[in-house]
């Protein structure tokens, strides 16, 4: 009995392409600097939630040196060239620490975009070599089955081959044994030499006959008719 192999198809998550997809184009966006909405505030400087905590710290920068010059008694320019002093250092502060806060959200940014990148390539490698893998052992299987088939065939035919040989066999027995025993009896029937040559010449033809016998499967008919040759 042949064999068959009907291997089902590979199966993949339903949710694997969905999120390879949605981890590429973030991945993609934040290289690109196409940040979600959510996150478009990091690695921008001077943005407006700076430059509201900026005025803030100006306004008590400002009020603090303005108590401090009212306690000792200056007035005049020397105040206002302290309170701008004050002010200006205060900005310079925070807008340095604004730019660095920013270049380390954009480092961050940039290594949260390569990782995602090479998280979608390194799933996507993962996943081909599966279905590689499985093709393959499905493949292996398919070539056990032709190779047992084959094998199978092989076997049927020599046994075909074996019961032909034997019937051909048989039937040259036959053919030997019925002709034989024509020639004897009619060469008993004629007697003398001419009984003789008809036993000698039938049994040469049931030695052909049991010949070609063996290399024919249906025995040859023979039609007997006319005299007997003198």
């Amino acid at each position: 009995m042949a064999i068959s192999v009907n291997l089902p198809d590979f199966k993949t998550d339903p949710y694997f392409k969905k999120s390879q997809d949605l981890s590429y184009t973030t991945g993609k966006g934040i290289l690109g600097g196409e940040l979600p909405e959510f996150y478009q505030g990091m690695g921008q400087t001077n943005s407006k939630q700076f430059q509201d905590m900026l005025a803030l710290v100006n306004r008590d920068t400002a009020t603090a040196v303005n108590e401090n010059l009212v306690r000792r008694n200056i007035k005049g320019g020397v105040g206002l060239s302290a309170i701008a002093k004050a002010t200006a250092d205060a900005t310079t502060n925070l807008s340095w620490t604004d730019y660095q806060k920013a270049a380390g959200e954009k480092q961050s940014l940039l290594g949260t975009g390569l990782d995602t990148i090479s998280g979608v390539r390194g799933a996507g490698l993962q996943y081909a070599g599966q279905e590689n893998q499985y093709g393959m052992q499905g493949a292996g299987l398919q070539l056990q089955a032709d190779q047992f088939n084959e094998n199978l065939r092989l076997k049927e035919q020599e046994r075909e081959d074996a019961k032909k040989a034997s019937k051909n066999a048989m039937w040259g027995k036959i053919l030997e044994s019925g002709i034989g025993a024509l020639g004897t009896i009619g060469g008993a029937m004629i007697g003398g030499p001419a009984g003789a040559m008809v036993g000698g010449t039938l049994g040469s033809a049931a030695g052909k006959a049991a010949s070609g016998a063996t290399t024919r499967s249906t025995p040859k008919q023979y039609a007997w008719g006319g005299g007997f040759p003198r």
